[in-house]
């Protein structure tokens, strides 16, 4: 598959569950109350298997098995918590700048981070 209509099917598989992932913690916390906290936490799980999904199906239009994909999926996301985390405190405590500008740099680090780990790692064809 071409480079241009992955990173378009990226775009739009993120930003899709991006924009999903916002309305259901505003539902959460406006309709059931939910902590926002909680409701971060719920509508990232929820958002998890059907942000694997299109990738799989639509980004990378991968026929391997599931399981072991799925798996290394969620490491990856663990892995980009790990260094979104250490982004925002490099920017807030060392460079002492506002949680702004951390945020600012994980939007863009992050989604590179994982496009180049689904690419090489997560929907590459494994050698068995």
């Amino acid at each position: 598959m071409q480079s241009k209509s992955k990173l378009f099917w990226f775009c739009v598989v993120g930003g899709s569950t991006s924009l999903c992932y916002a309305i259901f913690v505003e539902v959460l916390i406006d309709v059931f109350l939910v902590s926002q906290a909680i409701a971060a936490s719920i509508a990232y799980l929820l958002m998890l298997p059907v942000n694997f999904l299109g990738h799989k199906l639509l980004t990378f239009r991968s026929k391997e098995r599931t399981l072991s994909q799925s798996f290394r999926f969620c490491t990856m996301h663990g892995i980009t918590a790990l260094v979104c985390a250490f982004i925002m405190w490099i920017m807030t405590v060392q460079v002492g700048a506002t949680h702004w500008f951390g945020s600012a740099a994980i939007i863009i680090i992050a989604p590179a981070i994982n496009y180049i780990m689904m690419e090489y790692w997560v929907f590459a064809k494994q050698v068995e």
